[in-house]
């Protein structure tokens, strides 16, 4: 799979999780958010569950980015600790939507 069509279904997986939750998605929904076949979800990911996780980690991975990217521009131990702060606690509700 292409890294295009990962990033669709990756970016629709993350909209739909949040809109109808873990339990009312389903990967029909999924596929259709992203326009993509159902086997074409099937071919990357083993069921929703591993969908989810990758979601998960794609977040995680972009908050990690983040922080990193902040932590190179901050001067003091304290300005560091406060921006890895504000990016842990506040901007990652922004940062999900």
């Amino acid at each position: 799979m292409n890294d295009e069509k990962k990033e669709r279904i990756l970016a629709a997986a993350a909209d739909v999780f949040v809109r109808h939750g873990y339990r009312r998605t389903t990967i029909g929904d999924i596929a259709e958010q992203a326009e993509v076949s159902r086997p074409a979800i099937y071919l990357e990911y083993a069921n929703k569950e591993a969908l989810f996780r990758a979601v998960l980690l794609r977040y995680y991975q972009k908050l990690q980015a983040r922080a990193a990217r902040r932590l190179r521009s901050a001067g003091t131990l304290r300005e560091r600790l406060g921006a890895v702060l504000r990016i842990w606690s506040a901007e990652v509700y922004e940062f999900a939507s």
